[in-house]
């Protein structure tokens, strides 16, 4: 029959393999096994403990005075105890701060409760949790292992994982500009990447290699350590600017998703932002002269355009240049960046791809296309980071006014647009929705199934826009206004 230990392994790794994640509340009144009257924990590197000497934690300073969205602080030598999921500072007969503000904080053993948000997303509830602890209170022999990571780190919370254009908007915009401005990051990763969730094995690991000078550490890394232990990291900056952030996705509590109000995102966080990725991968930074040509993102698996081959055909004649195509399911990351760097024309139906429209090159021209139902004024992440002051890319929005152009598919999971899972009544009123209404986030039945329903594209009425256009006009020496 299986052990405990056995038992207690394989729950924890599923519970982690359907995204659950249980942290159990730092009680500095509960006694611990690490820790006189105080926390328990766990270590990383599991080397073996003799007479170590636990450094002393510092908060050297934070970006701001008051605990708020968008706040950075760094620390020294700050300690995560694995046994309970808490990140510590150990103190000895004093506090040690740099930020006067903070200072009160730093006041005996306590928990100190949302000192920074880890995500740059607006209203995600992801806060960053510290024990201030003496060191007197660590029990002798206790700790069975203990590990300093020596160097730089920096530790966020990956906001919605999985997906493209969540990764390079809440995440990595933020970590590039983040590390830019307080770790003097400019064409080599200056720290190590500690990202607040699995990313799990898929396309965008490799993405965040490129921001991070060691292999990047998931909570995962750090859960699968034995209990008895300690890690701590030299120096670590914790949580996101949100200086590059252009645009909100209606967390409960705010507006529907739309522009982020007062945003100062502009071409210039941008250029520096793409210049970094391409110079990492490899890639040219400038374009080679002969190059005309156009690019449509599809789609395998769902939201189709049905009459894509057609439809590409028609772009290429009407703009007289090659249409390339490019999807996520057959192309890399490296390979999509570098054809849409040099790219005049992005056309794709509305879904994570078209957030590489901010790799086009100046004076080139971006065509969204939105499905049935979909409203392009109420979902805009796209149009806004193309419209971006100095940007110079021309946007147009196709909407799909035919319900009879459309393939739904209600028995599918609801994260892929099903809703067999609904009564019949509520289904019928889904299916007879003509536009979905502005709404909060997150994976609603109505929006779901309609934006990943598939679609007959109507290319006489996308001829009709692009003919209108300002870039249609300059290609074949029309150009008036």
């Amino acid at each position: 029959m299986p052990s405990k230990a056995y038992w207690k392994f394989a729950v924890k790794v599923f519970l982690l393999s359907i995204g659950f994640n249980i942290i159990i509340s730092f009680e500095p009144w509960n006694v611990g096994l690490l820790f006189k009257g105080s926390v328990r924990q766990k270590t990383d590197d599991r080397l073996a403990v003799s007479g170590t000497e636990y450094p002393e934690g510092e908060l050297l300073w934070c970006t701001l005075s008051d605990r708020s969205w968008g706040r950075v602080c760094k620390f020294r030598n700050l300690c995560y105890m694995h046994i309970n999921g808490e990140f510590a500072l150990f103190h000895g007969n004093t506090a040690k701060t740099g930020h006067e503000q903070d200072a009160q904080l730093l006041m005996g053993n306590r928990l100190i409760k949302d000192i920074v948000s880890l995500t740059s997303a607006l209203g995600a509830e992801f806060p960053f949790n510290l024990a201030h602890i003496s060191i007197d209170n660590i029990v002798p022999g206790k700790v069975k292992y203990f590990n300093y990571r020596s160097g730089s780190y920096h530790l966020f919370h990956a906001f919605n994982v999985g997906n493209t254009a969540h990764a390079i908007h809440d995440d990595l915009l933020p970590v590039f500009y983040t590390l830019s401005r307080y770790d003097n990051l400019t064409e080599e990763p200056t720290s190590t990447l500690i990202y607040w969730r699995e990313l799990s094995l898929n396309k965008l690991m490799g993405f965040y290699q490129l921001f991070s000078q060691g292999k990047p550490i998931s909570q995962n890394d750090l859960t699968f350590e034995p209990e008895e232990s300690l890690t701590c990291f030299q120096d670590i900056i914790v949580g996101l600017s949100t200086e590059t952030l252009w645009y909100q996705w209606g967390l409960p509590g705010f507006e529907p998703e739309g522009a982020l109000k007062g945003s100062n995102a502009t071409s210039s966080h941008i250029a520096k932002f793409t210049g970094y990725v391409r110079k990492r991968m490899g890639l040219p930074l400038r374009c080679p002269i002969a190059n005309d040509y156009g690019i449509i993102f599809i789609r395998k698996k769902t939201r189709l355009i049905l009459n894509e081959e057609k439809l590409s055909e028609v772009l290429s004649k009407t703009l007289q240049l090659e249409m390339r195509e490019l999807s996520l399911e057959k192309n890399t990351i490296k390979e999509i960046i570098k054809t849409v760097s040099c790219a005049k024309v992005v056309v794709g139906l509305h879904g994570a791809m078209m957030i590489f429209s901010i790799f086009l090159p100046p004076s080139s021209f971006v065509l969204e296309l939105y499905p049935y139902a979909i409203n392009p004024l109420n979902f805009t992440p796209y149009k806004t980071a193309v419209e971006l002051s100095g940007m110079d890319i021309e946007y147009r929005a196709w909407r799909n006014m035919n319900r009879s152009n459309t393939v739904t598919h209600p028995t599918e999971a609801l994260h892929r647009g099903g809703i067999s899972h609904l009564s019949k009544k509520e289904q019928e009123r889904i299916t007879n929705l003509t536009e979905i209404r502005p709404h909060q986030c997150c994976q609603h039945p109505e929006v779901q199934f309609r934006l990943y329903q598939d679609t007959l594209i109507d290319i006489p009425s996308v001829v009709n826009i692009l003919t209108n256009t300002q870039f249609y006009k300059n290609r074949n020496g029309k150009f008036g206004t």
